[in-house]
């Protein structure tokens, strides 16, 4: 009965894992497979939100392009000033130096977007790479042998996979006897290799 419940409880735990990385593959993108001719190789492609971002990003620094541009033809008018009178040339003084500082405020605001938006992107290629893991992952479990609820020598309750290495795999195991969850290493023996190996 623990074991059915457990069985029951780990694949809801399935079903919604593989749910958050679904929704979160719309969000933060996808890996995608590149054919050029007989090779074939995976890529990321960028989910919406990501696109969205560079695409703000490059936004910014397009107006922070014309901002500086138009700085700096300011400047330039200010030096080819001079043939005015005294009133003339104050006026346009004065206007000229409005001017920039309305352009360095403009400058400054696009610079604090800019950097919010660099933390943001951050953040969504911190959120990438664990999505990555938990990709990984569900994919390792699915091709596990072990992905059955298997009950390892009458005692551990094979549960979800934690991680997989070279010739090893570790799941989250319930242990009947001591009534506690627990962690079972389980190593993947080749059937080319010798004896020897093996032991």
């Amino acid at each position: 009965m623990i074991s059915d419940l457990l069985i029951a409880v780990s694949k809801a735990e399935r079903r919604e894992a593989r749910m958050k990385v679904r929704q979160d593959s719309l969000r933060l993108g996808n890996v995608g497979v590149i054919r050029a001719g007989t090779l074939i190789s995976e890529t990321w492609e960028d989910g919406q939100a990501l696109k969205d971002l560079n695409a703000h990003l490059r936004q910014l620094l397009e107006a922070k392009e014309t901002v500086e541009r138009q700085r700096k033809q300011l400047k330039k008018r200010q030096s080819d000033k001079g043939d005015a009178t005294d009133a003339e040339s104050g006026v346009q003084e004065e206007d000229i130096l409005f001017q920039d500082e309305i352009h360095k405020s403009r400058l400054a605001s696009i610079k604090r977007e800019e950097e919010s938006i660099l933390r943001e992107r951050d953040r969504y290629e911190l959120d990438k790479g664990r999505l990555i893991r938990e990709m990984k992952r569900i994919r390792d479990e699915d091709g596990s042998r072990f992905n059955n609820f298997q009950i390892l020598n009458n005692r551990y309750a094979l549960l979800n996979l934690l991680g997989k290495g070279g010739f090893s795999e570790v799941y989250k195991a319930y242990d009947l006897v001591e009534h506690r969850y627990v962690a079972c290493k389980l190593h993947g023996l080749n059937a080319q290799w010798s004896e020897d190996k093996k032991q």
